[in-house]
């Protein structure tokens, strides 16, 4: 099962209640991309805000990264090709104009978090 298969599903049995609610979208989706990851605000906190995008500074535990380092992966890589389609399909449940992206020059663990963001396209 792929991971974007994943998401949805999970979307549609866990967050019913939250999707499509016409509140704000940003929030609406980080709240979700918080309980997708079974991950409080303080592991994500929120360190830039305005009306098209919301930035945060994610320091949770990271299967990804772990494997990544015990692989000898590159993160930019391999959080790019896995996990930043399945999750910009997850936020778009919220609303359609929601997407997800990371900055790749601030990515752990060449940083000491990793700074994502969750942005609302025109």
């Amino acid at each position: 099962m792929n991971l974007t298969r994943k998401r949805l599903e999970w979307i549609a049995e866990n967050c019913r209640s939250l999707a499509g609610k016409g509140e704000d979208a940003l929030e609406v989706g980080y709240q979700v991309f918080l309980k997708k990851l079974g991950i409080t605000a303080d592991q994500a906190p929120l360190v830039r805000r305005d009306e098209k995008c919301m930035v945060l500074h994610s320091k949770n535990f990271c299967a990804t990264l772990e494997a990544c380092k015990i692989l000898a992966l590159d993160t930019r890589f391999v959080c790019r090709h896995l996990t930043e389609q399945p999750t910009t399909e997850l936020l778009r449940q919220v609303h359609p104009k929601l997407r997800f992206t990371r900055n790749y020059d601030k990515l752990r663990p060449r940083s000491n978090y990793c700074e994502e963001m969750i942005i609302f396209d025109d």
